[in-house]
């Protein structure tokens, strides 16, 4: 083959992809940039000055775990009154809520973030609010993004079930993009009792069965990733059970499942039992992005 000066090289996969949250990010106001609660807070307020209606407000993208203190319900309600505002972080691991929005989502009030177990279902239940489920056309786009880049596939960690979402997007045409759909502890039954395997089919050759996420720990962005020492007393958050009690840890390879258990500050897969040796500053001064999809959290490897 004739390049002419040019290199071939395998196509690209991204490992972790929230597929529906990114597409929806593209959408979300971006408060990545924000250096701290004050900063956040005024771009809020500027936001809703020339956001007409009564819906959400979402945004995307901060930092918190280097900012100086935490945020607080009450200094977001001050700027939002009563227009609901969801604010998520990049990591995905926390959601700063102002009371208008804690009540649409059925929440108790609080007066700080949500982290980890109590975030996750709120984030997943999120395409429920007013405006915020993509269209068809605006998941083609997403997948032109990624294929413009050079992804052949993803695999697609989604929250909600990935592994019902991509047949229904396949059949609508989008179709471009090998994916492997990932499934959690609480969605296993349903896939064992469909029979479903990693690798399995699901619509064509390109979408297929994914595999069984476990989630061991917090993340370094949220202060909550288990680590040898401690962020200012407390030394993180583990969200697995010790081996051996977990249900889901001996059952999926009996049934031809490949499991997956990721520690959420690194992306390296490891063993749910083994404590992290990583050491946690009490302000981290940085955190990792992805720069081809801003949900991701893993490294992309040639497939």
């Amino acid at each position: 083959m004739d390049a002419h000066g040019g290199y071939l090289v395998p196509g690209l996969w991204d490992a972790h992809v929230h597929f529906g949250q990114w597409t929806r990010s593209t959408t979300w106001l971006d408060i990545s940039a924000e250096p701290g609660p004050e900063a956040v807070c005024a771009t809020i307020r500027r936001a809703l000055s020339g956001m007409p209606g009564d819906g959400p407000l979402i945004g995307f993208g901060h930092r918190s775990g280097g900012w100086a203190r935490e945020p607080g319900v009450a200094e977001l309600d001050a700027v939002s009154g009563a227009r609901p505002v969801v604010l998520i972080s990049g990591d995905a691991h926390n959601g700063w809520l102002n009371s208008a929005a804690l009540r649409l989502l059925g929440l108790p009030p609080r007066t700080g973030p949500l982290r980890e177990g109590d975030w996750f279902p709120v984030l997943a239940d999120l395409g429920s609010l007013p405006g915020t489920t993509p269209t068809r056309a605006q998941e083609l786009a997403a997948v032109d993004r990624l294929t413009a880049r050079g992804l052949v596939g993803i695999v697609d960690l989604e929250f909600t079930d990935a592994f019902n979402d991509w047949p229904a997007r396949a059949e609508a045409g989008i179709d471009r993009l090998r994916v492997r759909a990932g499934t959690y502890e609480h969605q296993l039954d349903e896939v064992i009792g469909r029979a479903l395997r990693t690798g399995d089919p699901l619509a064509g050759p390109l979408i297929t069965m994914g595999p069984l996420k476990i989630i061991s720990d917090g993340s370094l962005s949220t202060r909550t990733a288990w680590c040898e020492e401690p962020y200012e007393g407390s030394a993180g958050h583990r969200t697995s059970r010790p081996r051996g009690s977990m249900p889901c840890s001996a059952a999926p390879p009996r049934r031809g499942w490949t499991r997956r258990c990721t520690p959420s500050a690194t992306g390296q897969p490891r063993s749910p039992s083994t404590r992290s040796r990583r050491r946690a500053p009490t302000v981290p001064s940085s955190t990792p992005s992805c720069s081809a999809t801003p949900m991701c959290r893993a490294s992309r490897h040639s497939g």
